[in-house]
């Protein structure tokens, strides 16, 4: 802060220069002040508010009720005073006796990183604005008290929220400024990051994610500082990293039965079976751009890896994967987010949202609608699914899951139109299938077993409009079920054929 001053008529004194006026003030970048009344008020980069009675020769602090102290701006409405923050949201507080308190109320963070629906609650965990919350399926939205509140020194960097999980009769936010849980279904949050020796601290603050191990019933938090495990529900934690070496940083967690998963960016996917006192590398199958593992899923026996590259499916706990990615954007594979809602499993990637009703065997987009394709959050209920992304801020969008699990409908109805039959169905060495060209044109036909391997793939380059009839060749193929995938231009259809002999 510079004073100087000016004058105004012939006869005022005007001082020669500009002097410094930061007595008091501990931050030195200053982004917004007001004037009302007698009294200055400044908001600075990373120290919050402060206000001057004494034309800015001193300096208090008057942040009582911040939750956050990077202030952006400053407004006088008559007797009350107006506050934007950086990751708060807005502030208000009356002129005389400042102390304020937090007036966002119905305004959602754009930038979302995750999102979870629990006990009929949608939780928003943003990038800056806290916990975001929403009990009427994201028509309305309230933020969370308590979690934005500085913990240990991470001044701030609580409002950065990773993921929300259950655990026991606690919610859990992993964040930036560490762990905190809410008992109250999530409408309060203090700090859970432990105490003395046993603490989180130091690197371990930046927890990227928080799951409770089924087997053994302690939680487990994935950190800047390596995997955490707490015997005493995050009184005290103790640190994991034997077979995690300084390159490999675990962001996600994911639990089968007592097998422990871990996924990485750039380093794949490891496991534990011993509650994460030892890790092993678990990647073979994937391939180099599915070592960044973005979500772990587990659908009853499968576990589902959403990678660089796509979706990948292990049926042996995590021990090896095969891509099952049939039906995904060829030209923009990364894939995000994994939900499962009744038999649908529902994902969304960097080209759009798709559904499975065949665990994973075969995807179908469904993005109508979306001004984005490329979303980072998902998340479903009984009525809803829900998308939301932190890099564009776009908000949170909402489609009715019966529209989504619709799309089988929509499948047949495609096939439908190409007339697309297949005989005998169940077959035993060979079946026909028949299709209709709308038009001359090529024709690709794909067959992909349940777990999304092609096992026969023909291009037909010249074709004239009409019916036509292909065989199929199927006597090396094992008895089970497959999808038999038609598509020329823009159509698309599939059927199952099933193999019985």
């Amino acid at each position: 802060m510079y004073s100087r001053r000016i004058a105004l008529t012939p006869t005022q004194p005007e001082s020669a220069a500009w002097q410094t006026v930061n007595a008091g003030l501990k931050g030195q970048i200053v982004n917004a002040i007001s004037k009302t009344g007698d009294a200055l008020f400044i908001g600075t980069e990373a120290s919050g508010a402060y206000r001057s009675d004494d034309g800015g020769t001193t300096w208090t602090s008057v942040n009582t009720g911040l939750t956050n102290l990077a202030v952006l701006s400053l407004a006088n409405a008559g007797t009350t005073l107006l506050l934007g923050s950086e990751g708060a949201g807005i502030f208000t507080s009356p002129r005389a006796a400042v102390a304020w308190e937090q007036a966002s109320s119905g305004i959602l963070s754009s930038q979302v990183l995750s999102l979870t629906v629990l006990n009929n609650t949608l939780f928003a965990a943003t990038y800056g604005n806290g916990i975001q919350l929403s009990r009427d399926g994201g028509t309305t939205w309230s933020a969370a008290k308590g979690i934005n509140n500085p913990p240990q020194g991470a001044q701030g960097l609580s409002a950065y929220i990773n993921k929300i999980v259950a655990a026991g009769n606690r919610l859990f936010a992993a964040t930036f400024g560490g762990l905190f849980a809410s008992t109250d279904g999530g409408a309060t949050w203090s700090a859970a990051n432990g105490t003395g020796t046993g603490a989180l601290k130091d690197f371990a603050l930046s927890v990227y994610d928080i799951a409770l191990n089924p087997a053994t019933n302690k939680l487990t938090a994935a950190t800047g500082d390596g995997v955490f495990v707490s015997p005493d529900d995050g009184k005290t934690w103790v640190r994991r990293v034997n077979g995690l070496d300084d390159s490999v940083t675990v962001h996600l967690l994911a639990f089968k039965g007592s097998t422990m998963l871990g996924g990485t960016f750039e380093s794949g996917i490891y496991r534990s079976t011993d509650g994460g006192e030892t890790w092993r590398e678990a990647s073979k199958g994937l391939s180099i751009a599915a070592l960044t593992v973005y979500d772990i899923f587990v659908s009853g026996t499968n576990v589902f890896a959403a990678t660089e590259d796509g979706i990948y499916l292990s049926s042996d706990d995590g021990r090896t994967w095969t891509r099952s990615s049939t039906g995904l954007d060829a030209n923009n594979h990364a894939m995000y987010r994994l939900a499962l809602q009744g038999t649908t499993l529902i994902a969304t990637g960097a080209a759009g949202v798709y559904r499975s009703t065949n665990s994973g065997a075969a995807w179908q987009a469904v993005s109508q609608g979306l001004t984005n394709t490329s979303n980072h959050a998902l998340a479903a209920d009984n009525a809803n699914v829900y998308l939301a992304d932190y890099a564009v801020g776009t908000g949170v969008w909402k489609r009715p899951l019966s529209q989504i699990t619709s799309v089988r409908e929509q499948n047949e109805q495609a096939a439908a139109s190409l007339n697309m039959r297949l005989s005998p169905n169940p077959s035993t060495v060979e079946c026909t299938l028949r299709f209709v060209m709308p038009q001359s044109g090529r024709a690709l036909i794909t067959v992909s077993d349940v777990l999304g391997r092609t096992v026969r793939h023909e291009e037909i380059a010249a074709l004239q409009a009409g019916e036509h009839a292909l065989g199929l060749d199927m006597q090396d193929l094992p008895n089970g079920t497959y999808i038999v995938q038609i598509s020329i231009g823009a159509a698309s259809g599939s059927r199952l054929l099933h193999i019985l002999r």
